[in-house]
């Protein structure tokens, strides 16, 4: 057999000896890389106080967040003169002012570890001095006080008949959303098509000149044969929507007239000499008005500021107001007498307006709020959340009505659609009158007609005519010709 080749590696000692050597200058290179970490310790150290300065910062700047400031320039004044520092700087303005003052008790109450709630030395609302503060006690006790309104067997009686009325016609209202839930989507898509069309064919009609002073509301009567316009001269006039001339003048009112409401069967099957109208004023007054005299028949007493809106009950038994003093009451269109005193604004309550079923006050599912953040929110109360924002006006939106043409639809054998056959309507002090689609709050037309602020409007169950009040003392009609 032939010898294989052998591979001679070398002797052990040599490779103990290369190894050793190959230790060696890691070793070396780690020595190396120590140095250069000692060198950076400095600078670390820096980075690490940025760190800290710019984390601190960012908790002032939290803390500045959840920190409630005086919005009243006044109230912001003098905290600065408590805290010792100058009320106003050169060219500074209110709102630079409360950003100081949230940036001089945001730094203060981040290092003395106030809690934010508590603000800075008694709170940012509070402005008197410390001797004459509350005991920290006295203000626990204040804060935890349960209110508690006793009702009466009036009100009792009330909620049990506003419960019968309230079911029958929720009970129609399901059933009828059911049989909605049948209609094709195609039959949707028509009607909404319809809907879109029939109100971007709307314009100016008429237009009325109908007081000395600014026209502050206007509604249509139930069966739309009649307009009731109210002005700041404290006067209300109902109006022929066909002739478009006077047909009462209503006196009561020593102040601006503010809210407008028909009774639901005014002009239908009410008496003539029954409440068929009420109205609310900066008197802090509530009238209610028959169509045969043109004086007040009753006047409700109660409120202590303005009232802002009055809303009938859909069964007309009842009446809500809205008022500057912060409270909403219930009353008793039989009795005149205040069956509901509710308080629990902090500020004025400038609207009420009942549910279809008469179940809720200012609810439904939806609600929509119009604000002077020129934009409509619509809110869903059932998930308790904002549903969408509509931005739709350059100014302070005065009013909101729904409106609905579901009456006016031809072809009703495969079913009526009333999401189909709704929309939006919003008045702002901008001068312009919009009309919005339901659900996806689409634009479909704007309304410019007056010369100043639009400060209502109103829309008619017969055929979705409009009606808007204006600061330049008309009010104007607009529909489908």
């Amino acid at each position: 057999m032939e010898e294989k080749n052998r591979i001679y590696f070398g002797t052990l000692e040599h490779l103990a000896t290369a190894n050793a050597n190959n230790s060696g200058e890691e070793s070396d290179s780690n020595d190396n890389e120590i140095i250069i970490d000692e060198q950076d310790v400095e600078s670390q150290e820096f980075q690490s106080e940025e760190n800290k300065l710019l984390l601190k910062e960012f908790e002032r700047r939290e803390i500045a967040r959840k920190m409630a400031v005086p919005t009243d320039d006044l109230k912001v004044k003098l905290k600065l003169r408590e805290l010792g520092e100058p009320i106003c700087l050169f060219g500074e303005g209110p709102g630079d002012r409360r950003d100081r003052l949230r940036f001089l008790m945001s730094k203060a109450a981040q290092s003395t570890e106030i809690e934010t709630e508590q603000g800075l030395l008694g709170g940012p609302f509070d402005t008197k001095p410390a001797s004459e503060q509350e005991p920290e006690s006295q203000k626990e006790e204040a804060q935890t006080e349960e209110f508690y309104t006793e009702g009466t067997p009036h009100l009792l009686e009330a909620r049990k008949k506003i419960a019968i009325f309230s079911l029958q016609m929720a009970k129609q209202r399901i059933k009828s959303s059911k049989l909605e839930m049948e209609i094709p989507l195609t039959i949707v898509r028509k009607q909404r098509k319809n809907f879109c069309e029939y109100y971007s064919n709307f314009s100016l009609s008429a237009s009325e000149f109908a007081d000395q002073r600014p026209i502050s509301k206007v509604k249509f009567s139930p069966n739309s044969s009649t307009i009731a316009s109210a002005s700041w001269s404290g006067l209300i006039k109902l109006w022929d929507v066909l002739t478009m001339t006077t047909s009462a003048t209503l006196r009561g009112h020593t102040d601006r007239v503010s809210g407008l409401s028909f009774h639901p069967q005014s002009m239908v099957n009410l008496d003539r000499t029954a409440a068929n109208l009420a109205s609310g004023g900066c008197d802090n007054k509530i009238h209610l008005w028959s169509l045969e005299k043109q004086s007040p028949i009753e006047t409700l007493n109660g409120h202590i500021a303005r009232v802002a809106q009055v809303e009938f009950h859909p069964s007309g038994n009842y009446l809500a107001s809205a008022s500057y003093d912060g409270s909403w009451r219930l009353w008793d269109v039989k009795s005149c007498s205040e069956i509901l005193l509710q308080e629990g604004h902090s500020r004025e309550v400038y609207c009420v307006k009942f549910q279809n079923d008469g179940s809720l006050l200012a609810s439904g599912f939806q609600v929509a709020t119009g604000g002077a953040d020129n934009t409509v929110c619509i809110y869903d109360l059932r998930a308790l959340r904002l549903m969408h924002t509509i931005p739709a006006h350059t100014s302070l939106i005065s009013e909101i009505v729904f409106t609905n043409i579901s009456n006016l639809v031809q072809e009703r054998s495969k079913g009526v659609s009333t999401i189909a056959n709704s929309g939006l309507v919003t008045a702002s002090f901008d001068g312009s009158v919009k009309i919005w689609t339901l659900n996806d709050y689409q634009h479909v037309k704007t309304l410019v007609a007056h010369e100043g602020k639009v400060m209502g409007v109103d829309v008619s169950k017969a055929d979705g005519s409009l009606v808007s009040a204006g600061s330049d003392r008309t009010f104007k009609l607009y529909n489908n010709e």
